[in-house]
């Protein structure tokens, strides 16, 4: 079992916050392997299977995962099960960061996924890690083919610095407010960020309070304090929020709980993004 997170190289650091790897060379058919649920987070990511395929779970729904794709913002949980032997590659990006490689308005990609070979030929890139000998070099290519598309010119400062505002106040700041800061209209400034975040700036302030919520429980906070802290109106609006984004109730999530292998490693306990703390449970 090999789970690893790798920084990525110092051009795309701007642009991706971190790579993931998962390999289980155990066959998740003669284990019990119980599904990894997925939190929303506030990010897009790109994935790579290059051995066998996970199953995605929604709403009772399976569905084969494709070998290359990304995969939207999320407003709900959903979960995935192995079906076989894991090699995952998980190109994690800042919230602001998958625009400048992709030519079309990432708010339609929101709780779903894109299989890449539909909007570009990835024959080579998916053949040249599916033959490499190692993780690294498996990196190293999904690397290279980001670097290839990257374009510069595509990253959205004003975008960016509404992301840090809405952190900064932990998801509590009017969307008014963020406009007029920095002079543009309302309705310009949902638009651009839509399209550069792949959800609307209520939904990404949402989020991210949420993941402030359980960042924050795992330091030790009652939910009384965090509902306040974390500015929730009532007990009964975190207490559907909550359960909106985890599928849990707050009193069914301790960060003692039980976690499968993934979550131990990757939603353990240690700070894991400046945005989010809680991917996996």
């Amino acid at each position: 079992m090999n789970y690893e997170i790798r920084r990525p190289r110092k051009s795309l650091e701007l642009y991706i916050e971190s790579i993931w790897v998962q390999e289980d060379l155990s066959n998740a058919a003669f284990e019990n392997y119980l599904p990894t649920r997925i939190l929303p987070r506030g990010a897009i990511e790109l994935l790579f299977h290059y051995r066998d395929p996970y199953v995605h779970i929604e709403k009772g729904r399976a569905e084969l995962e494709p070998k290359f794709y990304i995969s939207g913002q999320k407003t709900r949980p959903i979960e995935v099960s192995a079906t076989g032997q894991t090699g995952i590659i998980i190109v994690n990006f800042h919230p602001w960061g998958a625009a400048p490689f992709f030519r079309f308005s990432l708010d339609e990609l929101t709780d779903t996924f894109l299989e890449m070979n539909l909007v570009m030929r990835t024959d080579t890139v998916e053949n040249r890690v599916q033959e490499a000998s190692d993780t690294a070099a498996r990196v190293e290519i999904i690397q290279d083919f980001l670097a290839g598309l990257l374009d510069v010119d595509g990253r959205d400062e004003l975008v960016m610095e509404s992301v840090h505002e809405i952190n900064r106040s932990q998801g509590n700041v009017s969307i008014e407010k963020i406009a007029d800061d920095l002079d543009i209209s309302r309705r310009q400034f949902l638009r651009r960020f839509s399209r550069n975040i792949g959800m609307s700036p209520k939904a990404f302030a949402n989020v991210i309070r949420f993941q402030k919520a359980g960042y924050y429980k795992k330091q030790g906070m009652d939910w009384s304090e965090i509902t306040f802290h974390c500015g929730y109106y009532d007990q009964a609006h975190f207490i559907k929020e909550f359960r909106r984004f985890s599928g849990l109730s707050a009193e069914n999530f301790s960060p003692t709980r039980p976690l499968t292998k993934l979550g131990h490693h990757f939603s353990s306990g240690r700070k894991l993004s400046h945005f989010y703390n809680t991917t996996y449970l």
